[in-house]
């Protein structure tokens, strides 16, 4: 942890079991399209599981993670690439919690994919249409100009549909009886009262 690590050509990072990254620094040019490791930021192999908390990663010419049988998550971090986010292949899970990340050049940037959870983070990129987001999240574009994932509200209204209701209201001195209101998702209710209904003005 706390370490620049610079690479011209192969991976920065390659990992056969667990690793927890914070507070690094990596920087990687790789190979674009490249068959091999060498387009890869970070690569984690069989049955290993990758935990980023912090720190700074970038590719100019490739993907940052790759995972072969293996978990990554991230909690956190700045992440800037070229090419796919991640790539993936086997038995593999990718959990995005938090993080900015930064498309320089592809527009495409998540396989759709189930094994992919994103719930937190700001992007370059609208995450939204890669079917990766978590149910209970949206991407919302802020003036900033990234998408920032938060959660979404577990029964969001329709226009029209009643978000409000009260039946039978009755004033504790009687003179209001009976009284019933609905609001809908898209209306503006006002409550006023004349002179001569007890307020103090």
């Amino acid at each position: 942890n706390g370490k620049t690590l610079v690479s011209t050509s192969g991976s920065v990072i390659t990992n056969y079991g667990n690793l927890t990254l914070e507070d690094n620094s990596t920087s990687q040019e790789g190979g674009f399209n490249s068959s091999s490791c060498g387009d890869y930021s970070i690569v984690i192999w069989n049955e290993g599981k990758l935990v980023i908390e912090s720190g700074k990663y970038i590719s100019t010419k490739g993907n940052i993670f790759g995972a072969v049988n293996s978990d990554i998550v991230v909690n956190g971090g700045y992440f800037e690439h070229a090419s796919y986010l991640y790539n993936a292949d086997g038995d593999y899970s990718i959990t995005i919690n938090d993080g900015t990340f930064i498309s320089t050049k592809r527009i495409a940037q998540f396989r759709a994919d189930n094994n992919v959870v994103v719930s937190g983070g700001n992007y370059t990129f609208d995450p939204t249409s890669y079917g990766v987001l978590s149910p209970t999240c949206k991407a919302v574009l802020g003036a900033d100009g990234f998408y920032k994932i938060v959660e979404s509200d577990e029964f969001e209204a329709k226009i029209g549909d009643v978000v409000f209701e009260a039946n039978n209201i009755i004033s504790m001195d009687g003179k209001v009886k009976d009284v019933s209101i609905q609001v809908r998702s898209g209306e503006i209710l006002g409550i006023a009262g004349i002179s001569g209904n007890g307020q103090k003005e």
